[in-house]
C-alpha cells in the first residue's frame, strides 16, 4: 500500500542522474504507459516496461497473452516511436512479449539471479512463478536478442553506455 507513491518520493529525492526506472504493468495500470511517460519525463533518465508475472493459476494482476496485452503492446510500439531515447525497450522486446512462446526456452540462464542470502537461483523471481506466463522485461529483451534482434540491442546497450547522463531539472 502506498508503494508508488513511497517509490516516486525516493527517485525524486536521489542525488544521481542516471535513475531508471522499469515499470510492471498489470490489470489495475495496464492503460496508463502514455501517462506514465509523461508523468516521468524529466524526472528519469529512461523508462521501460515488463508485464506482471503470476505465481498463481488464476492471479487477478496477470494481462493474458492476446488482445489486451496486444493492445498495450501497440501502445507501448507508439510510445516508442513517439520518443525513443526515453522508452528503454526495444521493439523487438515488445513484440517478443506478445505471446509467450519465447518462455519456452527462457534465457533466464543469461543473467545470475541471487537469493538474499547470495546464493544462486534459476530465475530472478524464484522457483514459484509460473514460467508461460513470464512478463519479465529483460529475459523477453535477451530472448529477442538472441532470436535475431541482437542489433538493435547491442545498439540500445552502446547509447546507454556512451552516451553522458542528462541533468536532472
Amino acid at each position: 500500500r502506498g508503494s508508488y507513491r513511497k517509490t516516486k518520493r525516493n527517485i525524486l529525492s536521489c542525488p544521481h542522474d542516471g535513475v531508471f526506472l522499469n515499470m510492471t504493468l498489470n490489470t489495475l495500470n495496464m492503460r496508463e504507459p502514455a501517462s506514465l511517460v509523461d508523468e516521468w519525463k524529466g524526472k528519469v533518465q529512461k523508462i521501460s516496461f515488463g508485464f506482471h508475472t503470476p505465481w498463481k493459476p488464476r492471479d487477478p494482476l496477470w494481462i493474458p497473452f492476446g488482445k489486451a496485452r496486444n493492445e498495450v503492446i501497440d501502445e507501448l510500439l507508439r510510445l516508442k516511436k513517439k520518443d525513443p531515447d526515453f522508452i528503454f525497450n526495444t521493439e523487438g522486446q515488445l513484440r517478443t512479449m506478445m505471446t509467450g512462446s519465447w518462455t519456452k526456452t527462457c534465457p533466464a540462464w543469461f543473467l545470475r539471479a541471487l537469493d538474499s542470502s547470495g546464493r544462486p537461483k534459476r530465475c530472478a523471481l524464484g522457483d514459484t512463478a509460473i514460467c508461460g506466463k513470464c512478463g519479465v522485461d529483460c529475459y523477453a529483451g535477451i530472448s529477442s536478442a538472441l532470436g535475431g534482434e541482437m542489433l538493435e540491442w547491442v545498439k540500445n546497450m552502446t547509447n546507454l553506455l556512451l552516451r553522458p547522463n542528462p541533468k536532472r531539472p
